[in-house]
């Protein structure tokens, strides 16, 4: 098939398995859209890389059988949604449609849920809720959960449900379409999620907060002081930090 992938250089160590991945099985990638950060392995791997600006080039959407979002995080707009052949599949790192938008590992924690997951679902022109093709869950324990850990499982779900998924179309076998109910679910902003990382210290579960937000190297739910943000760690915290260093 004639892939074209659309992504961003956080998840590089995924991508760099897509990418393997399509090789192996003598797909072509037309090109990748993303950030520049992507460029070092794209490079290594002798794939092109087009930038943003590829989203004017509407002869890219007409040679794909298939557009790929691996955790992109724009709009993608016409005509790369129904132009190629086989449509254009977001990877999207929750459950759908309860968990739309951005901050769903940060949530799950807070919300304490029992099992978590990842949704591969067609793109339409509204954020995540075309038609889902399939979704994998797995039991968490919200206790022992960071964001971080959650993330590392999620991405792992995804991965596993790209290449089934992309067995399938390979094979020409038919994928089942589920409608979303659009109003079921909630959309969450970046910037709802990033207003809860403050800690209100009598309200607040405070481990569930703690480990909600902790996904070093950046910022973590904090307490302020004289204008200034701590971030706070727990117990949970400490013990996987020194089983990560032993």
């Amino acid at each position: 098939m004639n892939i074209l992938l659309f992504t961003r250089s956080t998840y590089v160590n995924y991508i760099e398995k897509i990418i393997e991945s399509l090789i192996r099985h003598n797909d072509v990638i037309l090109g990748v859209i993303g950030d520049r950060g992507l460029c070092p392995l794209l490079e290594q791997k002798n794939v092109k890389y087009l930038g943003e600006e590829a989203f004017r080039v509407r002869d890219l959407a007409i040679q794909a059988d298939l557009a790929v979002s691996w955790l992109y995080d724009k709009k993608i707009r016409e005509p790369f949604i129904s132009t190629p052949k086989c449509g254009c599949i977001n990877f999207h790192p929750a459950p759908l449609p309860e968990y739309r938008g951005c901050g769903g590992c940060n949530l799950a924690i807070l919300h304490k849920a029992s099992e978590w997951g990842g949704t591969v679902h067609f793109v339409d022109e509204r954020f995540d809720e075309g038609d889902i093709i399939r979704e994998k869950k797995f039991p968490i324990d919200y206790r022992t959960e960071t964001a971080y850990s959650l993330k590392q499982k999620t991405n792992q779900t995804l991965y596993e449900l790209f290449e089934e998924v992309l067995a399938q179309m390979r094979d020409k076998k038919e994928i089942k379409r589920e409608k979303q109910n659009r109003n079921q679910g909630c959309y969450y902003k970046k910037n709802d999620v990033l207003k809860l990382m403050k800690i209100d210290v009598e309200n607040d579960d405070l481990d569930a907060k703690i480990q909600a937000f902790w996904f070093p190297p950046y910022e973590g739910a904090y307490i302020e002081i004289n204008g200034k943000h701590y971030t706070l760690v727990n117990d949970v915290i400490l013990q996987s930090w020194t089983r990560t260093e032993s």
